[in-house]
């Protein structure tokens, strides 16, 4: 028999005075692929859990003349059939594309993807190469923080207690922006990624530039890989530059070994993925 209150509120902003009184003794409910099953194993014991499926304005996928603005209750499938989203951010629905099954991914939402401050989280590099802010929200303050400045370690980000997440914000990618995520796992379906790399840069007559590079499962946190990109800033893309920037990649991976890969591999195959994806590009 469950020991805590279950709370179904209907606006944002019932839900926001739910979460000020409970502070940290609360779970957030959104897809609840993650803590449906920490509240079976009893890894965590919350005196309360807020559901966020009923507040439609948490529910949305907007567009301005430059901006893409995704609202946190969007669910992996939902985003993968967006049209404004394969138009705009086709990186970031490749992310969606192999997030575990099809049953998860039309329940996962991708502000829990977000929140869980995994480094594994699939939707995680595609925004960071995308430049998203996101908007933490409490009753007192509303606050943008860039995606990437988010996670702290795995597990821990830097949302407050009374705060939660209302909005994803990124620019629009333009028609000579190009860009992937790849990842590699211990199965070709629905596997956490051992390792990680989303890349997009503006390309012209096989040149780059803008380059943003972001690695995945390769540190306690998601790693903007600024030496990889400062190095294919203004490179024209051919077989040499892309075995140089793999190189180069694999010194900026900070990997552990545990039960599903080891440093050595994780470090090599993430530089194998960044080049495979370079020369995807032209």
């Amino acid at each position: 028999m469950k020991d805590f209150k279950i709370y179904s509120p209907t606006t944002l902003d019932e839900a926001l005075e739910i979460k000020a009184k409970y502070l940290n003794n609360i779970l957030i409910l959104a897809g609840g692929t993650d803590i449906v099953g920490h509240l079976k194993d009893k890894l965590v014991k919350p005196k309360a859990l807020l559901s966020l499926s009923k507040i439609i304005e948490l529910n949305y996928i907007e567009q301005d003349e430059n901006k893409i603005m995704i609202g946190p209750s969007i669910t992996h499938s939902e985003a993968v059939g967006s049209e404004v989203l394969n138009r705009y951010a086709g990186i970031l629905v490749e992310g969606c594309k192999v997030l575990g099954s099809p049953q998860i991914r039309n329940i996962a939402t991708i502000g829990g993807n977000v929140v869980n401050a995994s480094p594994v989280a699939d939707t995680v590099p595609p925004l960071c190469v995308l430049g998203a802010n996101l908007t933490l929200r409490s009753i007192k303050r509303e606050r943008k923080v860039p995606i990437e400045n988010f996670a702290i370690c795995p597990g821990k980000s830097v949302i407050e207690d009374d705060e939660i997440l209302t909005q994803i914000s990124f620019t629009k990618m333009e028609n000579n922006d190009k860009g992937f995520y790849k990842k590699t796992g211990q199965r070709r379906a629905m596997s956490i990624a051992k390792a990680s790399v989303a890349l997009k840069a503006s390309v012209q007559s096989d040149k780059l530039s803008d380059v943003r590079v972001v690695l995945g499962a390769v540190a306690p946190k998601v790693i903007l890989a600024m030496k990889t990109a400062a190095f294919l800033e203004g490179k024209k893309l051919d077989n040499d530059i892309a075995q140089q920037a793999a190189r180069i990649v694999e010194s900026e991976a900070a990997p552990i070994t545990d039960l599903r890969s080891n440093i050595d591999y994780r470090k090599m195959i993430v530089g194998v993925i960044l080049e495979r994806g370079l020369l995807g590009l032209r």
